[in-house]
């Protein structure tokens, strides 16, 4: 909307995770993003679980069967 200010929902919304940590270690002083962005084994693992679950998906796709992937945030439902 050009007003000059972005909301934590359109910056969300337009950055990935893994762009995170470039970000962060940017940034001249260490804060408390920069303290929770991913280490580089981390990214890693992220990437991992990216491409398994694509893989999974395209592989339901082509049986045509539909995939339920349900994500918990343990902060709010601790197990």
């Amino acid at each position: 909307d050009r007003d000059g200010f972005i909301t934590f929902q359109e910056w969300s919304g337009n950055i990935r995770l893994s762009d995170l940590n470039s970000m962060v270690n940017a940034c001249l002083d260490r804060g408390p993003v920069c303290e929770a962005a991913l280490d580089d084994e981390e990214i890693g693992l992220y990437w991992n679980l990216i491409n398994r679950v694509r893989g999974i998906l395209n592989v339901a796709q082509q049986l045509g069967v539909r995939v339920m992937i349900d994500a918990e945030w343990t902060d709010i439902q601790p197990a």
